[in-house]
């Protein structure tokens, strides 16, 4: 299976996990929204979804990955808008270590 598939897999199995456990209703698409105004996530939510992806992508993976990191916090990057840019941003990072 390619790097995106297996990342696009996590992505959705953790999704699958947040909705059972937070009782929302998150669609496994890529273009569902992580945080914003159209996210089902509160800020916890989106903390918990967070440490559960980089978890999942470390055990897959054996790479360390922050998803939250400064040039997220400096609004520099829009990696966690949508399942659609994170996958493309933890393929880029995949690939590059």
């Amino acid at each position: 299976m390619k790097t995106e598939q297996v990342i696009e897999k996590i992505l959705y199995e953790v999704i699958e996990e947040k909705n059972n456990e937070l009782d929302i209703s998150m669609e496994k698409s890529l273009e569902t929204c992580i945080i914003g105004p159209d996210s089902q996530l509160d800020s916890l939510g989106v903390l918990s979804f967070v440490v559960e992806v980089e978890r999942a992508i470390e055990d897959e993976f054996q790479v360390e990955i922050s998803l939250i990191n400064e040039e997220f916090l400096n609004s520099n990057s829009n990696h966690m808008s949508t399942l659609k840019n994170l996958k493309l941003f933890l393929t880029k990072k995949i690939i590059e270590k």
